[in-house]
């Protein structure tokens, strides 16, 4: 046998050792490192978590307070819903006033009446050959019986506090001074105007006398509005306590 040299021998124990704990550096190296990685990769996901969490939270604290807004926008909406409402409400009435007092133009279906003084002669009274204040009076009284809802002489809309009133050889009516011919106009049903008016024992009497009185029917017929002021005819009322 050959003899084997002790420094040989440990030469190699000593590699060998050296080799060994170099391998067991290396694998405690590596298990630091995945370890130091895999903690990274769980702060990142941490810190990912954490801002998912914020970022949820700033979301709810949003729906809240669109939520919020939305109830007030609905509420508002409902608010402005019924002031529109009493608004359209209101126009309606006021529009409907309007139409009954005489403040709107109107138009329709009606009469139109056409009066004019008889041709001159020698008679007893010539009075009775012109026309006057309530020969007028009574055609409209006629033709308000009959149910006309809108009636005009010579363009002025008559309302409630309209009056046919005697100026010479005029009729002053609304305060302005109107001579003859004198056009009236009714809007209503034509065929129980033209009875009404027929039958009145004032358009008799005018025929009588050769006044000229016209009566023909209209589909359209445009009455214009009372067009003055209409507070200075009550500045006199004032309204009843109860």
């Amino acid at each position: 046998m050959y003899r084997i040299d002790k420094k040989f021998i440990f030469f190699l124990a000593f590699l060998l050792l050296g080799v060994l704990v170099a391998m067991q550096a290396r694998s405690v190296l590596n298990i630091n490192k995945q370890k130091t990685s895999a903690e990274v990769r769980l702060e990142q996901y941490r810190v990912l978590l954490e801002e998912e969490k914020k970022r949820t939270e700033d979301l709810k604290l949003q729906i809240s307070e669109n939520e919020k807004k939305k109830d007030e926008y609905l509420k508002g909406f409902g608010d402005n819903a019924r002031q529109n409402d009493y608004l359209k409400y209101m126009a309606n009435e006021i529009g409907r006033l309007k139409l009954i007092s005489g403040l709107s133009n109107v138009s329709g279906r009606g009469i139109v009446i056409k009066l004019d003084d008889a041709p001159a002669r020698e008679i007893d009274n010539p009075n009775f050959l012109i026309i006057h204040d309530q020969d007028v009076y009574c055609v409209v009284n006629e033709l308000k019986k009959a149910g006309a809802q809108a009636i005009s002489i010579n363009g002025e809309r008559l309302i409630a506090t309209s009056e046919q009133v005697c100026a010479g050889p005029n009729i002053r009516i609304n305060k302005n001074r109107h001579p003859v011919p004198y056009e009236i106009k009714a809007i209503g049903n034509p065929e129980l105007l033209i009875a009404g008016v027929e039958q009145s024992p004032k358009i008799n009497e005018m025929r009588n006398f050769d006044i000229k009185v016209q009566i023909s029917k209209s589909n359209d017929i445009v009455i214009e509005k009372y067009s003055y002021e209409i507070s200075k005819l009550i500045t006199s009322l004032e309204v009843a306590k109860k």
